[in-house]
């Protein structure tokens, strides 16, 4: 008899268990397909379209890029602004091409950006106001950078990915602490950094551009902008002896290892 109540006992707790047990799977799903993992065991395991993980937001697909600006986008401002304040890096993983307008305006803490090979285009206003980001992987397929997609950031220099094609109008407005770009030779549209009034190097990995409009006025009086161009390039930009380009100072460097510091 006394052997029939201990294993009646012991059932008793592996029921309760178990019970416990799916409580807590339950409590840790979130709504949107995201996974709250601030309680669970730290993996490497994928959960969901997008996941947002102690300070690191990262988004796996362009679906997921679509469903994280529709979570934010149900919430009252109060509380995705409280979601974005937390956001410190951002991962853009393979699955990625298109970096959609505002997905992350507005991140004030944000201070680093890596995205995977397969992101071509960043489109308006989508990391407007992150004034910490100062640090981007780019992408070595991104061809375009859209108006105002990282207007009022915290860059301090610039090096843009070999393929990037275009730079659109006041992309990068409102950079006041932006010092240095470096422009790939397949960049034929500049006129992104042209609202970057503190600039001191603009540095040109290729060609002269052909540019048809005075490019450089918002910064024609910043006495301390100079103009780089590679000495391979020599020949090309020095056309009749030219010792400026629109008003400015040109300097002919072998490599980027030659600029001065800024």
């Amino acid at each position: 008899m006394k052997y029939k109540k201990l294993w009646f006992g012991l059932l008793i707790i592996f029921i309760m268990l178990a019970f416990l047990s799916c409580d807590n799977n339950q409590n840790a799903q979130s709504i949107d397909g995201q996974v709250d993992v601030t309680n669970q065991p730290q993996t490497s395991e994928r959960e969901g379209n997008w996941e947002l993980r102690e300070g690191e937001l990262v988004i796996y697909s362009d679906l997921g890029m679509s469903e994280w600006i529709g979570y934010l986008n149900a919430m009252p401002e109060e509380q995705w602004e409280s979601i974005l304040c937390q956001i410190e890096r951002i991962t853009l993983a393979d699955g990625v091409s298109v970096v959609q307008r505002a997905a992350f305006d507005g991140c004030v803490n944000l201070k680093e950006v890596l995205m995977s090979d397969t992101v071509y285009i960043i489109e308006e206003d989508a990391f407007t106001s992150c004034s910490s980001l100062t640090h981007v992987v780019w992408s070595n397929n991104l061809k375009i950078i859209e108006t105002d997609a990282f207007s009022g950031c915290g860059f301090i220099e610039i090096n843009f990915p070999n393929q990037l094609q275009e730079i659109r109008a006041e992309a990068f407005y409102d950079c006041d602490y932006l010092k240095r770009v470096i422009i790939p030779g397949s960049t034929y549209d500049i006129s992104g950094i042209l609202d970057c009034t503190n600039l001191e190097q603009i540095v040109f990995l290729g060609r002269k551009p052909d540019l048809t409009f005075e490019p450089f006025f918002q910064v024609e009086n910043n006495d301390t902008l100079t103009v780089y161009y590679l000495s391979e390039y020599r020949e090309q930009w020095m056309q009749d002896s030219e010792t400026e380009w629109n008003g400015i100072p040109m300097i002919c460097i072998d490599s980027i290892d030659d600029l001065p510091p800024i």
